[in-house]
């Protein structure tokens, strides 16, 4: 209910569109840091149900907040409040739905718990006229204060699972030295899913702004066809976490991931071909199956990483997220500044390329090693 017009009402409360730049900025900031430190404490004290109630009880006084916020400073300060909780819960939520589900069926069983957000964005959208015309575009925040607060009720109900004895190849515990946690990534193969993450995320900011006025300036599309570009696309991820993450438990992740890189890669390659809306379409459903990088990453991080650390490794996605937020759009305004904002799309593919052969270099080198642990095996038994 909120992201989409959020900016719209702080823009109608006097905010220049600058400011409102530097807010998003800070959001970004915010939601890199707050997703690390949250889940970094919630790892230290080995509970996550108690602070995602406490997130979404303050979330909401927030939310309420804007509705008597008028100065920039004050919209400075509740959108990193905001952002900086919601990257928090986000990761705690997460960690807690991946860790109760069993190892066999963690693919598929995380694309069935995340495709509510999906349904839920969707939703959402879809009411977004019918709610503004009714009751004004401050409602949205009332209406977001309390779908939190009905959230933080149903998790006080939610099962935390018992703890679970970590993979023994690892040998790692709790935290004691300063590089845990390159350690945790080297000794998992977890590192180069965070470079290929990161890769693709900057690919991504660097055009992601740049999309709708695109669409709506060059290739003619009314708000209305926006709207339902927006929506195919939010409904695509549906079947991709569902048959992609049960696809996962079956032949890996690392296959499947490479899937989601390379439908994000494909999706700006189109957007940057098409001469009409058709392959904007298209491209909009390749990034949703791309969306699949999120679910089955979480999946992986859950395999491979020990349990008092899985939240803070999940939260370096938000912090990729954050960089590519503060960098990309930069470079991207460079690129149409210097050349033309079609040239954006050409560039993020690129990049997203970049960002898939680096994954694809770790899962040739997984199928490797299993080929040749394979064949030791058959081996020693001969």
């Amino acid at each position: 209910m909120i992201f989409p017009l959020k900016s719209i009402y702080i823009h109608d409360q006097g905010i220049t569109l600058a400011q409102i730049g530097t807010l998003a900025t800070a959001g970004a900031i915010a939601f890199s840091v707050g997703g690390l430190a949250i889940s970094n404490l919630s790892d230290r004290l080995g509970k996550r149900r108690g602070l995602i109630i406490l997130l979404l009880i303050s979330s909401a006084a927030v939310l309420l907040a804007y509705l008597g916020a008028e100065t920039y400073f004050q919209f400075l300060v509740l959108s990193v409040l905001d952002m900086g909780m919601l990257g928090g819960y986000i990761i705690l939520i997460d960690a807690s739905v991946s860790t109760i589900l069993p190892p066999g069926g963690r693919g598929g069983g995380f694309g069935w718990y995340r495709i509510s957000g999906s349904i839920g964005f969707a939703l959402a959208a879809l009411s977004l006229g019918l709610v503004t015309t009714t009751f004004g575009i401050a409602s949205i925040f009332v209406i977001g204060a309390g779908a939190l607060l009905l959230a933080s009720t149903a998790t006080a109900f939610m099962v935390e699972a018992p703890p679970q004895p970590d993979d023994p190849v690892l040998e790692i515990h709790r935290p004691r030295y300063r590089f845990h946690i390159v350690k945790i990534l080297l000794a998992s193969g977890l590192a180069w899913f965070v470079a290929a993450d990161l890769i693709t995320m900057f690919g991504a900011q660097i055009a992601f702004p740049y999309q709708n006025i695109y669409i709506h300036d060059v290739l003619g599309a009314t708000a209305g066809q926006i709207g339902r570009i927006a929506t195919i696309g939010v409904l695509a991820e549906i079947p991709s976490m569902l048959l992609l993450g049960n696809l996962s438990d079956r032949v890996g992740r690392g296959p499947v991931l490479m899937i989601g890189f390379l439908a994000g890669s494909f999706s700006w390659l189109l957007i940057f071909i098409a001469q009409d809306l058709l392959l904007v379409y298209l491209a909009v459903v390749l990034n949703g199956v791309a969306f699949v990088r999120y679910s089955v990453g979480v999946a992986l991080i859950t395999d491979r990483a020990p349990e008092n650390q899985r939240a803070t490794l999940m939260s370096l996605s938000n912090i990729n997220f954050g960089l590519g937020g503060i960098f990309g759009p930069m470079i991207g305004a460079a690129i149409v500044a210097r050349l033309q904002i079609r040239a954006v799309f050409l560039v993020a593919f690129c990049v997203n390329a970049l960002g898939s052969l680096v994954y694809l270099v770790q899962v040739v080198r997984e199928r490797q090693h299993q080929a040749r642990a394979a064949s030791s095996s058959l081996s020693e038994r001969g």
